[in-house]
């Protein structure tokens, strides 16, 4: 056993090991420009192996995957007359939840605004977003932005805030804060708080997960889910709405290509379902799109596991060791094929732990980080080769 032991645990693969994990910490550590690389840089700084999986193997095309939400598309109303309507008519076939996913930030017309307040204060189902802001640019929410007290007093208020990466250079959403908690207070989020009121259950589920941030396993676009028109329901030739009873109600806007005044590109993102999971052009969703899959997500208890952290970094050192391993005895048995035979490896290795990962996130929903094993890889034998030519010199010398 130890005879074994000693021809693993050598100068070399061991030597080897840690100088691929100093080349590693080179390059993070080090400041390297890298402005040849730029497009490169750029089309891949925001892609996730996992997107292909959501990008490529996704049915964005499918039938109704959902039918717990319905999706009103507001882009063409017209004044808030019209939202108020629409609430009025909605609320005769009795959803269960009605999420706003609008924040009435003034006053406009003071008779128009008055009815839609009215029409608020006569339900207790109606949830709308607010949101939140770091005043002090400490990465810390101090001040939450409600809709004016005309609306938001006859609501639940709950914030739409969703986690946008800047750093990245796209709006990929990826994940979602189901929780804002404070030293004095805790904070719903949209989602959590609609979720809340449609499913108890559910909502303990999540809240007892006690996971501040969480993965949104999205099961597609508004293809997904039942979509309507605010100009189909308040047509008054549309009468039968009765498939509306229980349902979870979501108005916002869907169209990617909207006119409406009432609306910006803030609510415009990119997601994992983006064809183009690499060198994004185009955001693929509006944000009542994703708190629908979000809520879809919640409902259905299908969360992303992800391995412990120091399991998968150990896990991931192991796996350059054991590269570092079978590489030292290719140089010593098979000294003139190292090149094409650590090359061909290389490539094997790498498309086998890629095809893993897509694997068990699609059939098992469980991911872990292989970014520090795939880069390893891809410095070991090259790495090991200068590592080794080093300790024969030396050796040479001291004889």
């Amino acid at each position: 056993m130890k005879n074994h032991l000693k021809r693993f645990l050598n100068i070399y693969t061991l030597g080897g090991t840690i100088s691929v994990f100093l080349v590693i910490g080179f390059f993070v550590l080090i400041p390297v420009s890298l402005d040849a690389f730029d497009p490169l840089v750029s089309a891949y700084k925001d892609f996730e192996l996992t997107d292909i999986y959501y990008s490529q193997l996704v049915n964005t095309d499918q039938i109704i995957t959902d039918t717990n939400i319905v999706l009103i598309n507001i882009d063409n109303f017209t004044d808030r007359r019209d939202i108020s309507n629409l609430i009025e008519k909605i609320q005769r076939f009795e959803p269960k939840v009605v999420g706003l996913d609008i924040l009435f930030r003034e006053l406009r017309d003071s008779v128009i605004d008055l009815q839609l307040s009215r029409e608020f204060s006569k339900w207790d189902n109606i949830v709308i977003v607010n949101k939140l802001y770091d005043t002090n640019s400490d990465n810390i929410f101090d001040t939450v932005q409600n809709s004016i007290p005309l609306f938001s007093a006859h609501t639940k208020n709950a914030y739409a805030d969703l986690i946008v990466d800047n750093d990245r250079g796209y709006r990929t959403i990826r994940d979602f804060l189901p929780f804002y908690r404070t030293e004095q207070d805790t904070f719903s989020a949209f989602t959590t708080q609609i979720v809340s009121m449609f499913n108890p259950e559910a909502f303990n589920r999540l809240r007892d997960r006690e996971n501040p941030v969480e993965i949104i396993n999205y099961i597609g676009n508004e293809r997904s889910f039942i979509n309507l028109n605010i100009g189909d329901v308040l047509d008054s030739s549309n009468t039968e709405f009765s498939f509306l009873k229980n349902k979870i109600i979501l108005l916002g806007f869907l169209s990617l290509n909207s006119k409406c005044e009432q609306e910006s590109f803030d609510d415009y993102f990119f997601t994992p379902l983006n064809k183009r999971y690499a060198g994004k052009s185009f955001p693929d969703l509006r944000g009542v799109v994703i708190h629908a899959n979000i809520i879809s997500l919640i409902l259905r208890g299908d969360y992303i596991v992800i391995l412990n952290y120091t399991v998968n970094l150990i896990l991931q050192i192991l796996f350059v060791f054991l590269n570092m391993i079978f590489f030292y005895y290719v140089e010593k048995k098979l000294k003139v094929l190292y090149d094409i035979v650590t090359k061909v490896v290389q490539v094997i290795e790498s498309v086998f732990i890629v095809l893993i990962q897509l694997l068990f996130f699609s059939l098992f929903s469980f991911n872990f980080e292989i970014s520090i094993a795939l880069l390893g890889l891809i410095l070991s034998a090259d790495v090991y080769e200068a590592y080794a030519s080093v300790i024969y010199k030396i050796k040479d010398r001291t004889k």
